[in-house]
């Protein structure tokens, strides 16, 4: 596809590294000559200075020809601007970043009346993974389906739970819930188990559901810990904002330290029912006297890595029992996260995945009958999201009775918004969503799943 992006901060920049490597034909706008210099060095895209708000420049880029814009600059309204001038000239697929919090909960309107197809929020979207990370203390989530319906969960099986050494058969009964095993990583690899793979210790499991039965899931193997009932946050940003509105509403009691004065102040109406501390989160007595010993977790938010990280281990020192940090340098995340920190979040990269599964969405409804495609487990896997339009040999027939391939799992069915984990009998019907992961990349229609 052809492709525009306005834009080549961090966001950008990663969007337009991912797409131009699967082959997009990508063309860039910023006002800033040293980043286009530096990504024209490293990217093989067309590089243009100026702002995407002049029409000239958008001109030039020859926007009106393209398949798709992608509106990330740092501002909401270049970015929202920038959209209304790519539509008129003819783009039929607008992404756009929008960050601020009066924004929220206006998204359909604002995608109505602009006629923008996407609208991105990274600090939203970080809020959310957080949350996800304090509910399901010791696992992650490797993917997310048809707009939260169906999601995949990684968990690390540990020698002596009630999962090692028994049978992948027998996991819905020993969890109670409605789940399925996707894929397993070991130390032989990525692959989808037999119905008789026996758990070993190490093991990471891949399961899928809907959020409800992930979480009985989770309560059933993890043994019963600390509930969370109160939240340190250090930094008043705008993630902060989504994060606190997002806890308070189940509970929890929060306390955010900034030491910015206005944002304090800020904080103080956005988010009334925080506990909001005006003082330097980096020194260890306003540390101690906001009740950090006393903290179920910490999560360090500022836009200063090393001070995230500085107060991060002062917390594991307090024995905190989550801390998650907030980190840009995406290459240290996982030393950081193994050695020192629970949980490191990156939100340019849960941005740009957000906007490179969207753009590999539309390209795939463009040429084939896929509705969704996601890489898993660094491309070793596929996780294929088709919409069943029309009648197929797959539909309507028992999965029992279906010669389906060793190396493909159907993950989820999902009809009308709800999730189904398939069994033997279940019966794929015309206009389900279906999810299917492959180790192989030669599933082009549904039909392909068949032996």
């Amino acid at each position: 596809m052809r492709i525009v992006i306005a834009g080549a901060g961090r966001v950008g920049g990663t969007v337009a590294e991912a797409l131009t490597e699967e082959g997009h034909d990508v063309t860039i706008i910023d006002r800033d000559s040293e980043l286009i210099s530096h990504i024209s060095n490293d990217l093989d895209a067309i590089c243009i200075e100026g702002s995407a708000t002049d029409v000239d420049v958008l001109k030039e880029a020859d926007t009106g020809n393209a398949d798709m814009f992608l509106a990330i600059t740092e501002a909401d309204e270049i970015n929202l601007v920038c959209s209304v001038l790519a539509k008129n000239m003819g783009v039929d697929h607008i992404i756009a970043r929008l960050r601020n919090t009066e924004y929220l909960g206006k998204e359909a309107y604002v995608k109505q009346a602009l006629g923008i197809s996407l609208l991105s929020n990274p600090e939203l979207l970080c809020a959310k993974e957080i949350s996800r990370m304090i509910q399901f203390r010791g696992a992650s989530f490797a993917t997310t389906f048809t707009g939260g319906n169906a999601e995949i969960l990684k968990y690390k099986v540990h020698a002596g739970d009630k999962l090692c050494g028994t049978k992948v058969r027998d996991t819905k009964l020993i969890t109670n819930s409605d789940t399925l095993i996707c894929y397993i990583i070991n130390e032989d690899g990525v692959f989808i188990p037999p119905a008789d793979y026996v758990y070993c210790a190490n093991d990471v499991i891949a399961i899928t559901g809907n959020f409800s039965n992930l979480k009985k899931f989770y309560n059933s193997v993890v043994p019963r810990s600390k509930k969370i009932k109160n939240i340190m946050i250090y930094g008043g940003g705008r993630i902060v904002v989504y994060l606190a509105r997002i806890l308070l509403k189940t509970g929890i009691e929060v306390t955010i330290i900034d030491e910015n004065r206005a944002r304090c102040e800020r904080l103080c109406e956005l988010v009334p029912h925080a506990h909001i501390v005006c003082g330097d989160g980096t020194k260890r007595d306003v540390m101690l006297e906001e009740g950090i010993l006393e903290a179920d977790a910490y999560i360090a938010l500022t836009n200063d890595d090393g001070n995230n990280i500085i107060t991060s281990i002062y917390a594991k020192h307090c024995d905190v029992g989550i801390v998650i940090s907030k980190t840009e340098h995406v290459h240290f995340a996982d030393l950081m996260e193994v050695s020192i920190i629970d949980k490191i979040i990156t939100p340019k990269i849960l941005a740009a995945r957000q906007i490179v599964g969207y753009v590999r969405a539309i390209n795939n409804s463009l040429s084939q009958e896929i509705e969704s495609i996601y890489y898993l487990e660094e491309g070793q896997l596929e996780a294929l999201e088709f919409k069943i339009k029309n009648d197929s040999a797959v539909v309507g027939v028992p999965l029992m009775e279906l010669n389906i391939r060793k190396d493909i799992k159907i993950a989820a069915i999902i009809r009308n918004s709800t999730t189904m984990v398939p069994t033997g009998s279940s019966i794929i019907e015309k206009g389900d969503a279906v999810v299917i992961i492959a180790q192989t990349d030669e599933i082009k229609k549904l039909e392909d799943i068949l032996a």
